[in-house]
């Protein structure tokens, strides 16, 4: 029934909360990771709080029909949480107008290098131009981000550096081939 239809989700998000409260409470993890449809600024009192107490390092969304990644920016709500909405898929639809060389956040994807001791984010635009990358560190629970500057942690300068050292021996000029070739998972 259409009508019995936003009760029946109200009730599944409140049972949900639970569920997920308990699984971070119960976790040992070294990363905490939180995947979930929607982005946190819907539900955004319940994200911040959850992301405060149990030490969430990164939350992958959807819903929005754009790429976006939050996380040393003065807009993120839940720093030192970085999150990202991975909704460059979106078909025919898109939150803007997207280019045709792909310098825009309308489609695309991202690609994460995961470690114990830090995830790499980049984002790639639908015309292979690299728009943004993020490096994250394990928080502690309770706590603010143990480097409440990203820049200043020990593991960032080296990251950057590598960065740095594979880009200047490749061009990103929307060759697909480089992307693909450097795929780590």
């Amino acid at each position: 029934d259409v009508y019995d239809c936003p009760t029946w989700f109200a009730k599944l998000w409140h049972d949900q909360q639970g569920w997920l409260e308990e699984g971070l409470k119960k976790s040992t993890a070294d990363w905490q990771v939180v995947v979930t449809h929607f982005p946190p600024t819907w539900g955004q009192d319940l994200w911040i709080r959850l992301s405060r107490e149990y030490g969430i390092d990164l939350m992958i969304t959807g819903h929005m029909h754009s790429q976006e990644f939050h996380h040393d920016d003065p807009s993120n709500f839940l720093h030192p949480t970085a999150w990202m909405v991975s909704g460059g898929g979106g078909g025919i639809t898109s939150e803007g107008r997207p280019t045709m060389d792909g310098y825009d956040d309308q489609y695309g994807f991202f690609e994460m290098t995961l470690s114990k001791e830090m995830i790499e984010v980049q984002g790639i635009s639908h015309g292979g131009m690299l728009r943004r990358i993020g490096f994250l560190y394990p928080r502690d629970r309770d706590v603010a981000h143990t480097y409440p500057d990203a820049v200043n942690h020990p593991a960032h300068k080296k990251a950057m550096d590598e960065h740095h050292a594979h880009h200047a021996d490749h061009k990103h000029d929307g060759d697909k081939e480089l992307l693909f070739k450097k795929l780590k998972l």
